[in-house]
């Protein structure tokens, strides 16, 4: 009962939040800002598809904001559109190089996306450009350096068991070049952690 009372409340909280915002913007439909407003309004209360739309309206009115682009980014990524959210994360940063914001997610999402040369610098001009959150970044570096590692060295396992068993010289030619190109992987992941100070594991 009372996790009913909860969930009825945040509904609650998500409805009016909803509602302020509309309310604004039927009073002053270039509010750009109550379009942003009114996108995480929506996203907390899981409706995805309106929250991109508000940020679409966002964007229209402010196609040269950083904030904008950042926060449509972030509401793409968000309804699984991550290469859409890449774009903006790459706007924002075009128009604001100090939006250590936008510059974390992008780094983020090219590590999800296998992207870990990319993700890399971004992480080290991070450093150099937020040096109080060095520490924090450098938590951040680690866990996705290790968890890297753990997803490739699995990889790696697989791929000499396979080559153990395969017979046919064009498969094991293709096996070879999966291999190298997971070794490089590794070495990326490595790479992350020496950036973030721990030596990597051998």
């Amino acid at each position: 009962a009372a996790l009913c009372r909860l969930s009825a409340q945040r509904a609650g909280v998500f409805a009016s939040g909803l509602s302020l915002w509309n309310d604004t913007l039927k009073k002053n439909p270039d509010a750009w800002m109550a379009h942003v407003q009114l996108a995480f309004a929506a996203l907390r209360s899981e409706q995805v598809d309106l929250a991109v739309a508000e940020m679409q309206s966002a964007e229209k009115l402010q196609p040269e904001s950083d904030v904008v682009q950042h926060r449509l980014g972030v509401v793409l990524l968000r309804a699984g559109r991550a290469e859409q959210a890449l774009v903006h994360f790459d706007r924002a940063v075009a128009l604001s190089p100090g939006n250590l914001e936008a510059r974390n997610d992008r780094a983020n999402l090219w590590a999800d996306l296998g992207r870990l040369d990319e993700a890399i610098a971004e992480y080290e001009r991070l450093l150099q450009l937020a040096p109080p959150r060095a520490e924090t970044l450098t938590n951040v570096l680690v866990n996705l350096g290790r968890r890297n590692q753990a997803i490739i060295e699995r990889q790696l396992e697989l791929i000499d068991a396979l080559e153990a068993k395969q017979q046919d010289p064009e498969l094991l030619q293709g096996l070879f070049k999966l291999d190298h190109m997971v070794t490089r992987q590794r070495r990326n992941a490595e790479s992350l952690l020496v950036l973030a100070g721990v030596e990597a594991p051998r």
